[in-house]
């Protein structure tokens, strides 16, 4: 049964305080030149978006070098390489990554919309509840936070697995196949979602029903926070993601408009993605609650 999160008593007024709490020891650090850009894994543009709708691109004492992932998965194959230095995935990815022994770091955690994950299926489309998926084809990115949300309404529905025909593919892919009409359901999270609703796709459930399908996870790889020439500005930006994932919330709430434009996605996608509160514990006892309600993975998170 998927574990509980702590009640709203323990969450922090301000926001950008919480998120900070997990990076002392990186803004700890001084901030000077690098010879060589930071290089931060994003999912789908959606960080560079959100930092360049808030502003907070601007006047960096660091480069920044952006490479592009469909998933969090893979993201966190590239950072335990050391193809890149940080990034921001979902509830899933670290859980799957560190059980498969990739050297990561979990440094902040954040709560978003839970409804971010969503299990679509197709216009005109005859099913009406989980329950009646069973045999139908079915696609997901392994390892993903649209798998974990999979998992749990077909949990929820009494249908395990085997029950249904799932495939494992990339984002990409599946939109593909969903779109040609090759699957009956589709369990992917934004942009991915609205991109599907805004073509006609219907929502069959989502997050709402499991608060932990909303947690994002900062990451970084232990060789970048190791390095003296590169935690200082992994804590500077650390900093500015805080703000900046709390930018659109101060934006609706002051009436304000946006003057700058998130590159490739409708504003509207940033905020729908980015309502978030965050946990005043970046620790491991939230990594330790999203695990026990993934799996029974007796693995620690490594913080």
């Amino acid at each position: 049964m998927p574990v509980k999160l702590p009640a709203a008593k323990r969450l922090l007024a301000h926001p950008v305080k919480a998120l900070l709490c997990g990076v002392a020891l990186l803004l700890s650090q001084p901030l000077s030149a690098t010879a060589e850009p930071l290089k931060l894994g994003d999912q789908s543009g959606l960080t560079q978006a959100l930092l360049h709708a808030a502003g907070e691109d601007q006047h960096l004492a660091y480069a920044l070098s952006w490479h592009p992932f469909l998933a969090g998965t893979t993201l966190l194959e590239a950072l335990s390489a050391g193809a890149i230095d940080a990034g921001v995935v979902g509830n899933a990815p670290p859980v799957f990554a560190q059980a498969g022994g990739f050297d990561i770091r979990i440094i902040g955690v954040a709560s978003g919309a839970q409804n971010n994950n969503a299990l679509l299926v197709p216009a005109g489309s005859s099913v009406q509840q989980v329950a009646d998926l069973k045999g139908q084809r079915m696609a997901v990115a392994k390892g993903s936070s649209g798998h974990y949300l999979l998992l749990a309404a077909l949990h929820k529905a009494g249908l395990a697995p085997r029950d249904v025909n799932i495939a494992y593919v990339s984002p990409v892919d599946a939109q593909n196949a969903f779109a040609s009409g090759k699957l009956d359901a589709w369990a992917v999270w934004y942009p991915f979602v609205g991109q599907a609703t805004s073509r006609g796709a219907r929502v069959l459930v989502d997050g709402s029903a499991w608060p932990e399908t909303g947690l994002n996870f900062t990451v970084a790889s232990l060789q970048a926070l190791s390095d003296p020439q590169r935690a200082g500005p992994l804590g500077d930006l650390f900093a500015r993601l805080a703000r900046a994932q709390a930018w659109p919330l101060s934006t609706l709430r002051n009436g304000l408009r946006c003057s700058r434009k998130p590159p490739g996605f409708p504003l509207r996608w940033c905020r729908k993605c980015s309502r978030i509160r965050i946990f005043t514990t970046c620790r491991s006892s939230r990594q330790s609650s999203l695990r026990s309600s993934v799996w029974p993975i007796c693995l620690p998170l490594s913080v």
